[in-house]
C-alpha cells in the first residue's frame, strides 16, 4: 500500500542520498503483517494476517489492538490519504472502515465481495476493489458507497486515484484498466506473460509505475507499459513512490528496491521473510529541497522493518500536487495552509461534522497561510477551502 502526508515541496533538481540501511524493529507481532500505513514520525497502523488492526506509537516496537476482527470481517488493505488524522480499512464482505478519535467506524457498502485495496483522493472521492471486478466508489467521504460498472471479472488487487477523474487499478493476468472521467467508462488493457498484478502508483494522470510477478516493473507513459530490467525474480507486491525521483518496492524473500529517478537499486536486506507492504512519511517544508523520510515495510512473521534518511535535491511529490493540505493536523494553536501559490488568495470556512460554521476567513500565501483554531473545542472539524482552482475539503482534528 501507499500512503503519505504530502507538504507542499518544490520542485528542484534529481538526487538522493546514498542507499540507506534498514533495520529489524524488534516488536510484539507474532503473525503475518499484511498492510502498514505511517501517519508520522513514529506512528504506525498495521493490518494482521487474521484481519485485526493494530496501532504502534513508539515507531512500530510496541503494537496495541485498535480493530479486533471477526471471522467474516477481516481487513485486508490500508489507505491514508494526505490528511494525517484519515485512515481507511477494507475487507471481508466489502467492510470499510475509518479511524476516528474515537476509534474505528464502519460504514455500509452495497456489496458483500471481499475488497483487496482502497484509496482516497482528498477528504471526499475514495475508491475501493477487489474479487470478482468489483470497483465501488464513494463522493461523500464514505458515508455512501455506489457501485461502479466494471470492466472485468478478474480479481483485482490494487488501485490508484491521482485525482478525482483518473484512476488505475491491477489485477489477475496482467489486467490494467484505467478510467480518466471517475468511472463512467474504462479502458482496458492486458501485460503479456505477467499472470497478476501486485501493485499501482502513478506520478501523473499518464506516468507512473506498477509491480508484478518474478522481479517485473512496469513504466506508465505516454507508449503505454514498459518493462523495467531488475536484477531479481522475486515478485514485487507493493510500491510506495512519494516523490517522482525517489520511492520503494518490496516483495517476495525479503526483497527491497529503491527508485532514485533513473534507476531501481536492490538494497540490502535485513529479512528473509516475505514483505507485504511498505509505507513512508515525510516532512518539509514550502522552500526547502530536504526532506526527513521515514520509510516502513511489514511481513511474515510479524516482520517490521524501518529505514529512515535525509533527502535531499527532492522533486515533486507523487499524487495530485495541486491538492491543498493542512499542517499541522491534528493542530492546538494554528493549522496552516500548505500548497497554495504565490500570491495566491484563499476563502476558508471551518464547520462542525454537524454542519455549523464556527469560522470563515480570507488567506494569502505568503502573507498570511495560518489558520487560528485556540479557540476551538477539541474535535473533528471540515474545513472548506476555496481558490481560483476549486473547492478542496479537508478534516482537521483540533486538540488541544
Amino acid at each position: 500500500m501507499k500512503k503519505t502526508l504530502l507538504l507542499g515541496l518544490i520542485c528542484l533538481t534529481a538526487y538522493v542520498p546514498a542507499i540507506a540501511q534498514w533495520d529489524i524493529v524488534p516488536n510484539n507481532l507474532t503473525e503475518n503483517v499484511v498492510d502498514v500505513v505511517a501517519s508520522d514520525t513514529t506512528e504506525l497502523f498495521v493490518v494482521g494476517s487474521n484481519g485485526s488492526i493494530y496501532n504502534s506509537e513508539d515507531a512500530g516496537h510496541t503494537f496495541q489492538l485498535t480493530y479486533d476482527a471477526t471471522t467474516d470481517d477481516k481487513m485486508k488493505a490500508f489507505c491514508s490519504n494526505t490528511n494525517i488524522i484519515t485512515r481507511y480499512a477494507c475487507g471481508e464482505n466489502g467492510k470499510v472502515l475509518e479511524y476516528t478519535p474515537s476509534g474505528w467506524v464502519e460504514y455500509t457498502t452495497p456489496i458483500a465481495n471481499r475488497l483487496n485495496d482502497i484509496y482516497y483522493v482528498g477528504e471526499l472521492i475514495g475508491y475501493a476493489v477487489g474479487e470478482n471486478g468489483t470497483i465501488i466508489k464513494t463522493s461523500d467521504g464514505g458515508s455512501n458507497w455506489n457501485i461502479v460498472q466494471s470492466p472485468t471479472t478478474q480479481w483485482l488487487t490494487s488501485v490508484y486515484a491521482f485525482d478525482q477523474n483518473n484512476v488505475k487499478i491491477v489485477g489477475d493476468g496482467g489486467l490494467v484498466i484505467s478510467t480518466t472521467n471517475g468511472g463512467d467508462s474504462w479502458s482496458q488493457t492486458t501485460i503479456p506473460g505477467d499472470w497478476w498484478l501486485g501493485s499501482v502508483w502513478l506520478n501523473s494522470p499518464t506516468t507512473g509505475w506498477l509491480s508484478g510477478t518474478e522481479g517485473k516493473l512496469y513504466q506508465i507513459n505516454a507508449e503505454g507499459y514498459i518493462e523495467y530490467p531488475t536484477e531479481t525474480t522475486n515478485g514485487i507486491v507493493s510500491l510506495n513512490i512519494p516523490f517522482s525521483n525517489y520511492g520503494h518496492g518490496v516483495g517476495d524473500n525479503g526483497y527491497i528496491t529503491r527508485w532514485n529517478g533513473v534507476n531501481w537499486e536492490a538494497q540490502v536486506s535485513p529479512t528473509t521473510n516475505w514483505l507485504n507492504s511498505v509505507t513512508s512519511y515525510y516532512n518539509s517544508d514550502n522552500k526547502s529541497s530536504v526532506a526527513n523520510m521515514y520509510s516502513y515495510a511489514c511481513g511474515e512473521n510479524g516482520t517490521i522493518l524501518s529505514s529512515t534518511e535525509l533527502v535531499t535535491g527532492i522533486n515533486n511529490p507523487t499524487g495530485p500536487s495541486k491538492r491543498i493540505n493542512l499542517c499541522p493536523n491534528p493542530a492546538s494553536d494554528n493549522a496552516f495552509l500548505v500548497g497554495l501559490k504565490e500570491n495566491e488568495k484563499a476563502s476558508v470556512l471551518i464547520s462542525t461534522v454537524n454542519g455549523l460554521i464556527v469560522a470563515n476567513m480570507q488567506l494569502e500565501y505568503p502573507l498570511n497561510v495560518a489558520i487560528p483554531v485556540a479557540e476551538l473545542s477539541n474535535g473533528i472539524y471540515i474545513v472548506t477551502i476555496k481558490t481560483s482552482r476549486g473547492f478542496f475539503a479537508e478534516k482537521l482534528l483540533v486538540k488541544h
